[in-house]
């Protein structure tokens, strides 16, 4: 068999740790061929190379693939194993448009709790899912299943515990009680009374040893020491050898938080392995891998935490009790060995299944042939889209219905009670809006909840940079401006809170809150000596945002004018925008200004500032002077030498213009970075010269609906008696190119276009 696991990212640790293990073992037992797609570039380092683990246990890694490396990794194996996690790659995989397949989805997550929530639509669009543990396989969305569904479809296997890191543990002595936690170090998934938990326990010399990767070590520390209690603290960050750390262990206290979303928690497994007796609370998938009072505790207080701990303090034969039997338990449920097993013979139930097709939230519905776009990963490839809010929103099923009020509801009250909500939201919610926001940052929804999430945490800069991003991405409803008034206002940013509150009061004229707060402002001074770096930056999005460039222009050179050390590259980037914003409204003088100092300065990223020459250049020639132009069109190239229109620009009327689209490199052309279906820059880089030449390159196989386009371009935008060469590569598939090349030539002729074919390369000439 051969098997594609698919995973957000490939870590050193963790899933990604259980997912290699598992298959490496798979692979010694059957001979099966393990290929792992990280949607994400994997999580590598000096000390932590997940790749290099892959490796070195014979599974084959593909990193960040392209649309068509995806489809065709589909394609090529048996079983396509996706290890899910909420996570905006793994959702927007599931609705691409796929090629057949057998779908096996295993549920890294105990599924209960928002965000990482197991919905009805994920478990309609696999063929068989996999639960880590008992907590979820016993979820009310599996119960509801059909008897005989439910068995031929769910399936509980743990994940694979690597055991083989506890070879050579054994217990060693130690002065000190050593009660440790080893896992996820955040409040997303630790009891965000940790420390004060660890503290209250009554035991001499008692040592709390923190491992693992996360960012709350700060917070632990900072709370230890207004405790006066950091001596009883050990932290010692990220470890891999955890058979040192199990060695010094005598209890393994293990407190998660309410809403965690552990399933089959491998560290638990690990600890029953080394006979360390565990305490845990009932929460989530960690509280079903402890059995009480046999294995460990379970408790359900934080008083029951500290007494357990105390009283295993307190009993050291009731501690190797427990640790036998968790032995004992572990050996006969958990590690890579069972879940080997187990993991086999969901695959081989799978192979009895055809591949089939499938379109993400519509079961039953016979999903659409599929054909490899000619653009890798265009729309036309990738169906089934949703914007960033929406795909957030519904991957987390029906758990937190504030964010779809707070997308679709037209009440003022349920507005803003949905949005103090999402004020509210919880560690593990907040944490995914954020990785949502970073993934589609051009979402103007998902930029709107990131910023309620940051002021709350009154963190005023962080929210209006937010709310400016809303609003510059689309999103215009007057809490934006509301709620940016509020945070300039504590800024001391009294000009843009006023503008804000005019928007907020056109829209509606009788919210008690902004006509109190403009009444408040009004007897209020904006004195622009006392602007800081960030308020200028704020002030220049905002009226860029309004379409009132002279005054983002303003804003933009009061803050080059700061102190030096005050400025960034980004900063110029930002002043040369709002000069095109100035060109584009012809204020043609403001704009020269600010192509000159984009130019002049020298922080200018050399890609800005070349840029800034050649628009500097256009404006030139569009006013008739043609060797001030060419000057400018030089120094642009002096930054940029690989700048393509200036090329173009500099090309003498008498000489031909030659081009390669894609940047393929051919010493004879001017190298165009852009795909060869692009309207838009078709009609930028050609519509004041037209090439005589053009060289492009498409993989096979071609979609029918690309051809047609590809004629027009050529038809509308190619010199009179210019010529095309095509070249087509990619696998070696006599149908595929014969098909291709069929429409290809059909299409040119549709278009009055010749087209001819010579081996692998289409030749076109334009009448």
């Amino acid at each position: 068999m051969k098997i594609l696991h698919i995973i957000n990212e490939l870590f050193y640790g963790g899933a990604a740790r259980a997912l290699m293990t598992c298959a490496h073992r798979c692979a010694q037992y059957d001979g099966s061929r393990h290929t792992i797609i990280s949607l994400a570039p994997a999580h590598n380092n000096n000390s932590r190379n997940s790749t290099a683990l892959a490796a070195k246990l014979g599974l084959h890694v593909i990193e960040s693939p392209d649309y068509d490396t995806l489809c065709s990794a589909i394609s090529a194996n048996d079983i396509v194993h996706l290890h899910y996690w909420n996570a905006p790659p793994i959702n927007e995989f599931m609705r691409k448009n796929l090629p057949p397949m057998r779908l096996l989805v295993k549920f890294n997550i105990g599924g209960q709790h928002p965000p990482h929530v197991i919905t009805q639509d994920i478990v309609d669009f696999a063929d068989m899912v996999q639960t880590t543990g008992p907590f979820s396989n016993q979820l009310q969305i599996f119960s509801e299943l059909d008897p005989e569904v439910r068995m031929a479809k769910v399936h509980m296997c743990y994940g694979a515990a690597d055991f083989s890191r506890l070879k050579n543990f054994s217990p060693r002595p130690h002065d000190s009680f050593n009660v440790s936690y080893l896992g996820t170090v955040n409040f997303i998934k630790m009891h965000p009374d940790f420390v004060y938990l660890s503290n209250s326990i009554n035991i001499p010399g008692a040592r709390f040893i923190v491992c693992g990767f996360g960012d709350a070590y700060p917070t632990l520390k900072k709370q230890a020491q207004e405790l006066g209690a950091i001596h009883r603290f050990d932290f010692r960050m990220e470890r891999e050898d955890i058979s040192k750390i199990f060695a010094m262990t005598d209890v393994f206290g293990y407190p998660l938080c309410e809403d965690n979303y552990s399933s089959g928690e491998l560290v638990l497994q690990e600890v029953a392995y080394a006979g360390i007796p565990a305490v845990v609370f009932t929460y989530g998938g960690a509280g079903r891998l402890v059995i009480n009072n046999f294995t460990g505790y379970v408790v359900r207080t934080a008083p029951e935490y500290r007494e357990a701990i105390e009283y295993l303090y307190r009993r050291p034969d009731e501690r190797k009790r427990m640790g036998r039997n968790a032995r004992e338990y572990a050996m006969q449920l958990f590690g890579d060995k069972n879940a080997a097993h187990k993991t086999l013979e969901m695959y081989d139930g799978l192979m009895k299944q055809p591949k089939r097709l499938r379109v993400f939230g519509q079961a039953g519905r016979k999903a659409p042939s599929v054909c490899p776009s000619l653009l890798s990963g265009s729309q036309n490839s990738e169906n089934h889209s949703a914007t960033g809010a929406q795909l957030f929103v519904e991957s987390m099923g029906s758990t937190a219905p504030w964010f779809m009020e707070s997308l679709t509801s037209a009440s003022l009250s349920e507005l803003m009670i949905a949005d103090e909500r999402i004020s509210n939201s919880t560690p593990g919610v907040a944490g995914a809006l954020f990785a949502y926001r970073n993934y589609f940052s051009n979402d103007s929804l998902l930029c709107f909840w990131t910023g309620i999430l940051l002021q709350r945490r009154r963190n005023e800069f962080g929210a209006a940079a937010e709310y400016l991003q809303a609003i510059n991405h689309g999103y215009d409803h007057w809490r934006v401006y509301f709620r940016l008034a509020q945070c300039t206002m504590k800024l001391g940013e009294i000009l843009l809170a006023k503008e804000a509150l005019l928007h907020v009061l056109r829209h509606v004229p009788n919210f008690i809150e902004a006509k109190n707060m403009m009444r408040d402002i009004m007897c209020l001074s904006d004195v622009d000596s006392s602007k800081s770096a960030e308020t200028l930056r704020l002030r220049r999005a905002f009226f860029v945002n309004e379409g009132k460039i002279e005054r983002a222009e303003e804003a933009a050179r009061m803050l080059l004018e700061l102190k030096p050390n005050s400025i960034e590259v980004g900063d110029m980037e930002a002043y040369y925008r709002v000069g095109l914003d100035l060109h584009k409204n012809g204020h043609l003088e403001l704009a020269v200004a600010v192509y000159r100092k984009v130019i002049e300065t020298s922080i200018t990223d050399p890609e800005i500032a070349a840029w800034a020459a050649f628009k500097h250049g256009e404006l030139l020639l569009e006013r008739g002077d043609e060797e001030g132009a060419k000057g400018l069109f030089y120094k642009a190239l002096i930054f940029n030498p690989e700048h393509a229109k200036a090329k173009i620009y500099l090309v003498k009327p008498s000489e031909s213009l030659r081009i390669c689209l894609g940047g393929q490199g051919h010493s004879d052309c001017i190298d165009v970075p852009m795909q060869p279906i692009n309207e838009e820059l078709w009609q930028y880089y050609f519509t004041r010269r037209a090439p005589d030449f053009v060289r492009m390159e498409f993989p096979m196989p071609l979609c029918e609906w690309d051809t047609p386009s590809l004629a027009k371009l050529l038809s509308k935008y190619l010199a009179p008696g210019g010529a095309a060469e095509i070249l087509m590569v990619g696998e070696n598939n006599p149908d595929w190119e014969q098909h291709s090349n069929m429409l290809i030539i059909k299409s040119m002729g549709q278009a009055g276009l010749n087209a001819k074919l010579h081996e692998n390369m289409i030749t076109v000439q334009s009448i």
